[in-house]
């Protein structure tokens, strides 16, 4: 399996970013404009009190043009991002194929790295597990006899836990509040408390909940790039390759969660059928992404299972060629999360994902307006 990295939208602006010299000309959408002038003019402002500064501890003539060429770059590729995200709200493109097979490919839907898009968030600077429970958050945890958490099917895994119970199930879904979960993630067991399914020490939870209205205050799904323009937007411009982009809104299909998780949690391969944002808050994620077109490469399990759009292959065991002969030849897209980065990846992408470290992350779900 071959693996490449993501697009990448940069916003550390006093770090120098990935070269994006080579990026296409694209019309800059008015829902970002603002953000680039207030950098540029940050640039500026930084040029200007180094230039009053005097000598000693200025920066040096070479490293202020470094920083605002960087700059100049960040606008670029988050112009690139934003035109890649408003596309797929829109349907452009086809999302069937890999961006990487040209004819247009810089507008195709494909997954999108925005660096630090949500460092400002209250939530990146206050939430750990303990500021959850303290709010009282309640919510469910998926339950596993290992670091793997497959999603089940519903209605077919109920049908499984009442004929053979619920430890046939390789996972199942416990209701449960965070102050619960913070208590089973000690480890050693200091509360004594009993194992819920599977009987053994060996049971790992990973927990799940829609966010409060006094959580979501932490967060901001209200601008870009979780919200684009409203249709007949003033601001629209008729002119460039980005034309039309902007008089889309991303519709959100599924409220805000939280999920956290132990380090080593494995969301296995799989894919869904709306457009994702998921946002780190604590630790890191390294995820993997495959385009629809070589889903057949992964051997995904039909809607009728109770694995349903998860794909047969273990990425933590050895590939069994015999059986999936295709997959060699299937080539991900890599991306690793820090705090306050935000991916965005489309519908029909599988993806799996693995918890570097102990893990808060902030999902959101949408699809693009009629």
């Amino acid at each position: 399996m071959k693996t490449q990295a993501v697009c990448l939208w940069g916003l550390d602006l006093p770090r120098l970013l990935p070269d994006t010299a080579a990026l296409p000309r694209l019309q800059l959408l008015p829902s970002l404009v603002e953000d680039v002038e207030a950098a540029l003019g940050h640039a500026e402002r930084q040029l200007a009190q180094h230039a009053t500064a005097g000598s000693r501890g200025s920066a040096s003539e070479e490293q202020l043009s470094a920083y605002v060429a960087s700059t100049a770059r960040a606008a670029a590729a988050r112009q690139q991002a934003a035109a890649i995200i408003a596309a797929t709200a829109a349907g452009l493109g086809s999302s069937g194929t890999s961006s990487s097979s040209g004819g247009g490919g810089e507008l195709a839907p494909q997954p999108v790295l925005l660096k630090g898009a949500a460092a400002h968030w209250p939530a990146a600077q206050r939430w750990t597990l303990g500021h959850l429970a303290a709010a009282g958050l309640e919510g469910r945890a998926r339950v596993a006899p290992s670091l793997q958490f497959p999603f089940t099917e519903p209605r077919l895994a109920s049908l499984l836990a009442e004929q053979q119970g619920l430890a046939a199930l390789p996972s199942c879904l416990a209701r449960m509040d965070a102050t619960e979960f913070a208590a089973r993630m000690q480890r050693g067991n200091p509360c004594d408390l009993p194992p819920l399914v599977y009987g053994s020490a060996a049971e790992y939870l990973y927990f799940q909940a829609q966010l409060p209205p006094e959580l979501l205050q932490e967060v901001d799904l209200t601008a870009p790039p979780f919200m684009l323009p409203a249709a007949g937007s003033s601001s629209s411009s008729s002119g460039g390759s980005g034309a039309g982009l902007a008089d889309q809104r991303l519709r959100q299909t599924q409220a805000a969660r939280v999920w956290v998780g132990p380090q080593g949690a494995v969301s296995p391969t799989h894919y869904d059928t709306s457009h994702s944002f998921l946002t780190q808050i604590r630790g890191r994620k390294r995820m993997l992404f495959w385009s629809p077109d070589q889903l057949p490469s992964l051997y995904c399990y039909p809607d009728t299972h109770l694995l349903r759009r998860r794909s047969r292959v273990n990425m933590h065991a050895p590939l069994d060629a015999s059986k999936f002969p295709l997959f060699a030849r299937a080539a991900a897209a890599e991306a690793l999360l820090e705090p306050g980065d935000v991916v965005f990846f489309p519908s029909r992408w599988a993806h799996y994902t693995e918890s570097l470290d102990c893990s808060i992350s902030v999902t959101c779900r949408f699809e693009g307006a009629a």
